[in-house]
């Protein structure tokens, strides 16, 4: 639709001239096939006799030219076009023999006027092509490529008939990301602080890797730009390209942040509305819950998650240019002590002389026996307990019925080879026969339903082994949600905790404790101060009583473990413990009751995820919902059947509804200040920077921009791996390019579909174009003809063919402005043409005063459906007759066989990806060669 619209070349096309011109001989054409088709359905369409015309003749020999279109899939429209255009020149090519035809000479080129150079590139180029389409449509680029060593610069000048342009400001996108650090002693110094450093006694005399209390993740000589010891939430921004994986986004945030990219968490915020009507502190402080993102997805994807409510999305980023992500950094963290050394036993740098006999398992097992315990547990460091428990199960090994013990980890070895973990949590004492005495056994990630009873005789027959003799201890931690909540209302952010599968449940708790020590009021200054003061100290408290306690359950039953060579032995041959913990885990309940009522809060465990109404109140079902069980005889693994869900009931000092006192604060954000320069840098280039359109051209909004951008965009400096021929190597040479040569028709494509060897997407950004007027004179080279000859750069749009759907299919519609033209190729291309109006488009319909008569009379296809299948109805033929009689020009629109006309506003869209203009005064060498005036 759009290329019979084109002057010149419908002229060409229904005045015959193109039969004189043939070229059934070419080998590069179709044996001209294309050509006469073409003519004949353009004649077809400009005959004025036909509401709608199936081209089956034009499909049948398009489909023997080229393969492709054979099939009924469908095919792009700007391959389809530059096909067409190829087709058509090499078919009406009058160069019936193409001759040889050299390369300029460098040296000639380099000595040579570049406006002499330009010319004879461009006499060469027509020694082999001479066609309507080449003086037409085809114009000129010139390219430039500089060595940076040499300084020797390449210039050639390259044919094009069609402009392909990118979109410049979707190819990158910025991501503004958050990390919620894990607490510790340096970001929460108050409730975290290390009272007492009780530097654990040596025994590896020879062990001299680092101290087993160094911070060796301190880093004196750090980089100025990085976070600070002290900050709990920190800001970056990262831009990357929009169809690279959320993977590559992930590790450049951690090479930023320091975090390695496998301790952080990526998600996008989902914000609970919050009702206007209520209390403050709940409307300061909206429930704004965490999905994790899939890193293997594009990062285009993440354009389309709602960044709306999402915590910090308003303020400073008032125009939404960024998309808003969270990562939270996993809560644990082994001790570098212990790191060092696995990794010096994975590498063999210890040999069994420099352990005085000692095996390399014994060894790490006495060197983590030591740390368990220690005063920076909880608070720096977490260690992987599998070992210690390992061990606490051969020495808690029953030999006699006598010998239960509630806490006791096993492992169940089943007939069909089943390893399944499980604690003991309950002893059936049966008094009139003791020997018959049962346990019963509640197996790790199961419903207690699933529980099964043993007796002694399955321990002596080994279906039931101490744990980890044949399970493999889990690798991934264990993973849970943290809930805020006060008076049933939830509140402020969620966020991310992570346990080691064999913690006891009251481990468990303190790194509950710790880790809610970030939302904990830090300034003492204000008021409530005492009560702030107080339920710092009462948190670090708490966790001492746990880690102290928790402690001395190990040692106790560890007593007499002190060989350096316990931990292979076999289970028969280790030394048993007959220790009986019930008085200790009594000790944890009581302590713990009497700090609860200094916390600010109160930690419960639910089963499921809270099902929060648009209040923040959630839906609660019966039996949902427990206190925390701090006990030492129950770990995490036993407990927890898939994800575990904490709630902290805060509360206030005197214990009421209101939400006065309350000490929850999100921390403030570090602002990382490389990354948001570069964002502000590109946020102020972008509100600066003017558009280099017509003045009547429409603003461009937030989200779209305009085709000025595109061809800056499409003609700027980049840099390119080429190899110079003065140097002979290969360098980052700098190419530039510009416009050299205009064509009369001038034809863009804008690159809507992005791809990557992976993923692909389909760039819906509105482009703005203007409708007449667009000046091309600022992307031509200086030394060009349309500087140096004073020829014309202004260009009017004549067509768009507009693109509905994504990347796997969609549907075409074409734009067109309606220009005069008779049967035989008559049409007005007055040079002075403005582009305002349709001069000499017939204002009237057949039967009225306005009607033409004769070759002149107004052709083309008759709006609406033809009136043997549909007739037009009265409105779409009084919307015909205003639209015809208005002072606007007029556009019409084809979507399939429906044709209707519409007003200039609608021609610019955000669907719109091939543009077709033509220069405002044509070339009157052209006019002259291909129109047939009236």
């Amino acid at each position: 639709q759009c290329m019979v619209y084109l002057p010149m070349l419908r002229s060409y096309i229904l005045s015959g001239q193109y039969l004189s011109n043939l070229n059934s001989e070419n080998p590069l054409g179709t044996g001209g096939k294309i050509l006469l088709e073409f003519a004949e359905l353009t004649k077809q369409m400009w005959a004025g006799k036909y509401a709608n015309k199936a081209p089956q003749r034009f499909r049948g020999a398009l489909s023997k030219a080229r393969n492709k279109y054979a099939t009924t899939e469908q095919q792009d429209a700007q391959e389809f076009l530059a096909d067409m255009l190829d087709a058509l020149h090499e078919d009406s090519n009058k160069v019936k023999k193409k001759p040889m035809v050299p390369p300029l000479d460098d040296d000639w080129v380099e000595k040579t006027a570049l406006h002499r150079v330009g010319l004879e590139a461009w006499r060469r180029y027509l020694r082999r092509d001479r066609s309507v389409i080449a003086s037409t449509i085809m114009g000129q680029t010139l390219n430039r490529v500089t060595c940076p060593v040499c300084h020797h610069t390449s210039t050639s000048f390259d044919p094009f008939s069609m402009l392909s342009v990118p979109v410049p400001a979707f190819e990158k996108m910025m991501v503004r990301c958050k990390i919620l650090r894990r607490a510790t002693s340096l970001n929460c110094p108050r409730a975290l602080c290390i009272q007492s450093l009780v530097r654990p006694k040596q025994d590896l005399d020879t062990f001299s890797k680092s101290d087993l209390e160094s911070d060796i993740d301190m880093d004196l000589d750090a980089d100025p730009d990085a976070a600070p010891p002290s900050a709990i939430l920190e800001q970056y921004i990262v831009e990357v390209s929009r169809l690279s994986e959320i993977g590559v986004l992930k590790a450049s945030l951690a090479e930023m942040c320091g975090i390695s990219a496998g301790a952080l968490l990526l998600c996008e915020a989902e914000t609970t509305p919050t009702p206007s009507e209520g209390a403050a502190f709940i409307r300061q402080n909206p429930f704004v819950t965490y999905i994790p993102v899939n890193e293997a997805r594009p990062c285009a994807e993440l354009s389309q998650l709602g960044n709306e409510g999402a915590e910090g999305s308003q303020g400073d980023d008032p125009d939404g240019m960024v998309i808003e992500l969270m990562a939270f950094e996993l809560t644990l963290k082994e001790w570098p002590s212990v790191q060092v050394f696995a990794q010096d036993l994975i590498n063999g740098s210890f040999s069994t002389k420099s352990l005085n006999g000692m095996d390399l398992e014994d060894a790490r097992f006495l060197l983590e026996k030591q740390l368990y315990g220690h005063r920076k547990e909880c608070r720096r460091f977490d260690l992987r307990p599998e070992r210690i428990i390992n061990m606490m199960s051969k020495c808690l090994w029953p030999r006699t019925t006598a010998d239960f013990r509630r806490g006791l980890r096993i492992e169940y070895l089943g007939d069909r080879n089943q390893k399944l973990p499980g604690t003991v949590i309950d002893v059936l004492v049966n008094e009139d026969n003791p020997d018959k005495t049962k346990v019963l056994v509640h197996f790790d990630h199961l419903a207690s339903k699933w529980a099964e009873k043993f007796t002694l005789d399955d321990f002596l027959q080994k279906k039931i082994a101490p744990l980890y003799t044949k399970v493999t201890p889990r690798a991934i931690p264990i993973e849970g949600t943290l809930y805020h909540r006060h008076s049933g209302h939830y509140f402020g952010n969620t966020s991310f905790l992570h346990f080691h599968n064999e913690w006891s449940m009251a481990r468990a708790g303190a790194h509950i404790m710790a880790q809610a020590a970030r939302f904990l009021h830090e300034d003492q200054s204000t008021s409530g101060g005492h009560w702030i003061a107080t339920c710092q100290r009462a948190l670090g408290k708490a966790i001492d009583i746990i880690l102290d306690i928790d402690k001395a359950y190990v040692d106790r039953v560890l007593r007499d473990c002190d060989d350096k060579f316990v931990y292979k032995k076999p289970n028969d041959q280790i030394k048993k413990s007959t220790y009986d913990a019930s008085s200790l885990n009594d000790l944890l309940e009581k302590k713990m009751t009497e700090i609860f009522t200094f916390l600010p809060f109160v930690i419960k465990m639910r089963r499921a995820a809270p099902n929060i109404r648009r209040n923040g109140v959630a839906v609660e079902k019966e039996n949902e919902e427990e206190p925390f069980p701090f006990t030492i005889f129950r770990c995490v693994g036993s407990l927890v059947m898939g994800r575990m869900h904490f709630v902290l009931e805060w509360r206030t000092p005197d214990g009421g509804k209101s939400n006065e006192g309350l000490l929850y604060s999100m921390p403030t954000a570090w602002i990382h200040k490389p990354s948001w320069k570069l964002y502000k840098d590109k946020i102020d280039s972008q509100s600066k920077g003017e558009s280099l359109l017509h003045p009547l051209v429409p603003t461009s909004n937030d989200k779209s921009v305009d085709i000025g951008n595109c061809l800056t965009e499409y003609c700027k400096e980049q840099t390119l791996d080429w190899r110079c021929p003065k140097c002979k190597d290969f360098r980052d040479a700098k190419q530039s390019m510009s416009m050299w040569r205009l064509p009369d028709l001038l034809n863009f494509h804008i690159k809507r579909f992005n791809c990557t060897a992976r993923w692909r997407e389909k760039i819906s950004t509105r482009v703005d174009f203007p409708l007449t007027g667009l000046d091309m004179s600022n992307w031509c080279s200086a030394e060009s003809p349309a500087h140096q000859r004073g020829e014309s750069t202004i260009y009017d749009l004549i067509g768009v063919v507009n693109h509905i759907g994504g990347m796997t299919g969609g549907h075409y519609i074409a734009r067109c402005k309606a220009t005069s033209c008779g049967p035989t190729g008559s049409e007005e291309i007055a040079h002075t043409f403005a582009g305002t109006g349709a001069s000499g488009f017939p204002h009237g319909t057949p039967g009225e005063p306005g009607e033409l008569e004769g070759e002149s009379a107004p052709t083309g296809w008759r709006l609406s459906r033809g009136k043997e299948k549909d007739p037009p109805s009265v409105l779409t033929e009084e919307r015909a007759k205003a639209i015809g009689r208005s002072a606007e020009p007029l556009w019409l629109q084809f979507d399939d066989d429906v044709v209707e006309p519409i007003p200039p506003r609608h021609v610019v869209s955000e669907m719109a990806y091939v543009l077709f203009y033509r220069r405002r005064n044509l070339t009157p060498s052209n006019v002259a060669s291909y129109c047939t005036l009236e």
